[in-house]
């Protein structure tokens, strides 16, 4: 999924979009224990490090694609009510952003038509 996820953010790069922002969103964690949502975040943690150290030639790097240490892992559990003010304020940012790059992109096509 990460190999997908690199090509994908290489063709945004190419288009001069602005690169994707990651999240691991751990679901129904009220049904885990701490120790086991601990481990379960090291395992996530490790795996993504792993991708940060293939040996690739850091074309994913140069995609725009986050290293280990920028992805959010978020927990969240709708019995417990965990997480998700955390996943809006996650989503909340990606919008302004967008938001933000829309209308620089609106703001760039109107002068190049005047």
């Amino acid at each position: 999924m990460i190999a997908i996820a690199s090509r994908a953010a290489a063709a945004r790069a190419a288009e001069g979009r602005a690169p994707f922002q990651y999240a691991v969103v751990l679901t129904k964690t009220d049904k885990a224990g701490e120790k086991q949502l601990r481990t379960t975040e090291q395992e996530v943690r490790a795996g993504l490090a792993a991708n940060d150290n293939d040996g690739s030639d850091g074309a994913a790097a140069a995609a725009g694609v986050h290293s280990a240490a920028d992805v959010a892992v978020l927990r969240t559990s709708s019995v417990a009510r965990v997480g998700r003010d955390d996943v809006w304020k996650l989503l909340q940012g990606v919008l302004h952003r967008r938001q933000v790059h829309t209308t620089t992109d609106d703001d760039d096509s109107s002068s190049s038509v005047a």
